[in-house]
């Protein structure tokens, strides 16, 4: 069988969390599957071979389209058209079987079945948390029913997203499989976490927060309350950075015990969160 998998979101570079699921999801898979053919997928006219997995498998082919992507996104929007598959069997002379997405977008497709993996429907119920530019792919661009309407398969990684849906879409069940996801390996504390408490110059004691720093997260109302509380030789500790080209801007507030780092690399993640002193993620949906 051969296995599309999509790494347009990984194209540009930028690291979160389905970002962060696309690259280890593949690792794993091709750790564990070694007779099945993985076409790893990307449509960009530019160099973008510095932001993808190099993988060097006898089952592996890196497939790049180079469609400019405006261009591109508005002929699959409006003619859903061209069929990705044929452009990989154009590409490679291999038609896949599947095509698997991380996230919901645009792949119109001819034979070939997709599965389509969604997080949370955060942009349908919460728009104004998304960019102007966001929420102009979300309602002109993307037709996200439409994606699911003719995906074989979703995967929705918590219950509460395949409720969520079958309540907003309409959508059968039994086409909605729950597939937690999983720590990584780099999360196993390693030795030496004393040099990434320096590298970040953190406090002893430390209460930790972790995500990109966009309005869903609630990182204002989380540093207000630890200010309310009082707590006496104890810092915050704010990890993550904003992305202004997908969440709508986000000023942050500042004050005594308040120490923002900015991006936190990931291996070095498992040391912070083991030395916090607590972990406190208050989302307002997620």
């Amino acid at each position: 069988m051969t296995i599309a998998f999509d790494l347009r979101p990984i194209m540009n570079g930028n690291i979160s969390g389905v970002e962060t699921y696309t690259k280890n999801l593949l690792c794993e898979l091709l750790k564990a599957d070694k007779k099945n053919t993985y076409i790893l997928y990307t449509n960009s006219h530019k160099d973008i071979s510095k932001n993808l997995p190099q993988y060097k498998k006898k089952n592996v082919i890196y497939v790049n389209t180079k469609i400019p992507s405006r261009f591109f996104n508005i002929l699959l929007r409006i003619l859903k058209w061209p069929k990705i598959d044929k452009l990989i069997k154009k590409e490679c002379g291999i038609a896949p079987d599947i095509f698997f997405c991380t996230d919901p977008r645009q792949t119109p497709l001819g034979k070939a079945k997709k599965i389509t993996v969604v997080h949370d429907l955060c942009f349908k119920h919460f728009p104004e948390y998304f960019s102007k530019k966001s929420r102009i792919w979300f309602k002109y661009l993307l037709n996200i029913e439409r994606e699911l309407m003719e995906s074989a398969k979703i995967i929705a990684v918590s219950n509460y997203t395949k409720e969520d849906l079958m309540r907003t879409y309409k959508i059968n069940p039994k086409k909605i499989c729950v597939v937690h996801e999983g720590a990584g390996e780099h999360l196993k504390l390693k030795r030496g976490s004393g040099q990434i408490l320096k590298k970040y110059k953190l406090p002893k004691n430390y209460f930790l927060m972790l995500s990109t720093i966009e309005p869903r997260k609630n990182t204002n109302n989380t540093i207000k309350a630890f200010k309310k509380s009082k707590i006496k030789n104890m810092d915050l500790v704010v990890a993550g950075k904003q992305n202004k080209k997908i969440f709508s801007d986000y000023k942050t507030i500042k004050g005594k015990n308040i120490k923002y780092i900015g991006f936190v690399e990931e291996d070095d993640k498992a040391s912070l969160i083991k030395n916090a002193k607590g972990f406190i993620y208050l989302s307002l949906f997620e």
